[in-house]
């Protein structure tokens, strides 16, 4: 498919317009509704009040909370077995993973969605002994929305640059004091 608009038009280019016009094919006829567009908006506008309301009462008794969810070993990432679920705590919700192994230990970065604000933070859990993951910590906070923490080694420093679009700039962080502390080390892109 990404092929196809970049093959008609050098097609358009190099056969003309007349070529392309004479490929074209008529669509089939089809006979338009006997009822006026007025008369069937009415007909329609119960139903789409009726999804409406249906959709509304499933968020107020399923609310829906973004969690985690990590399998070793890789695999299919559309197959749902191996998979283990880690949920936040409270109301929040978690997202966006990213792991990162240093030391033989693996970090599991990701955004934190605060309940109240909606706003994104950046936070990491700690791989224990036993293969799972310790208690979440904060490691990046901003007065705007952070979310998928790219982390990465260069140099000998430890790297993080998390998406901050609301921020209209793209920042780079160097870990002080890895995994926990962060400095701004650069700004990669403004506005």
């Amino acid at each position: 498919a990404s092929r196809f608009v970049p093959r008609m038009l050098g097609e358009l280019v190099a056969r003309g317009v007349a070529a392309w016009e004479a490929r074209a094919e008529a669509s089939p006829e089809r006979a338009l509704p006997h009822e006026a567009g007025e008369v069937r908006l009415w007909r329609f506008l119960p139903r789409l009040a009726g999804r409406f309301l249906v959709l509304a009462a499933r968020d107020v008794a399923l609310r829906p909370q973004w969690f985690l969810a990590v399998r070793r070993g890789g695999g299919d990432p559309l197959d749902p077995r191996g998979f283990t679920p880690l949920f936040p705590p409270d109301a929040s919700g978690w997202a966006d993973p990213f792991p990162f192994a240093h030391q033989g230990r693996t970090h599991l970065f990701f955004e934190h969605i605060d309940k109240k604000t909606g706003r994104g933070s950046i936070a990491v859990m700690t791989e224990t002994p036993g293969g799972g993951f310790g208690a979440p910590a904060p490691v990046l906070c901003a007065p705007h929305h952070l979310s998928y923490p790219f982390v990465f080694a260069w140099r000998g420093d430890i790297y993080m640059v998390p998406e901050s679009a609301q921020a209209g700039r793209e920042d780079l962080f160097r870990a002080t004091r890895f995994p926990l502390d962060w400095e701004h080390a650069a700004t990669l892109l403004d506005g």
